[in-house]
């Protein structure tokens, strides 16, 4: 279940029900540690062909700026995305 907290004043709505899942797996893969690149690796890994991956990497970016960039959950994995940065992991 997605908290209220993770989620920005933009209302979700607005979002297909397609959308509305890949926000959903952002915030829960955030939530179990992952940081926002992880996690766009994750939900991308395995679509084959480039410009198809490419088109859904930039339709989750879209949704993590729009929807949960800034947000609580957000917040607390930036500490941990500048920890795994300073490791040499990205």
């Amino acid at each position: 279940m997605i908290s209220t907290t993770s989620v920005k004043e933009s209302n979700l709505n607005e979002l297909t029900p397609t959308d509305i899942i890949i926000h959903n797996a952002i915030v829960n893969l955030m939530g179990k540690g992952l940081t926002y690149d992880s996690a766009k690796r994750a939900l991308s890994f395995g679509i084959r062909d480039k410009s198809t991956r490419s088109r859904k990497r930039k339709l989750i970016d879209q949704i993590y700026n729009n929807h949960i960039k800034g947000t609580e959950i957000d917040k607390g994995n930036s500490e941990l995305t500048k920890f795994y940065e300073w490791l040499g992991y990205k």
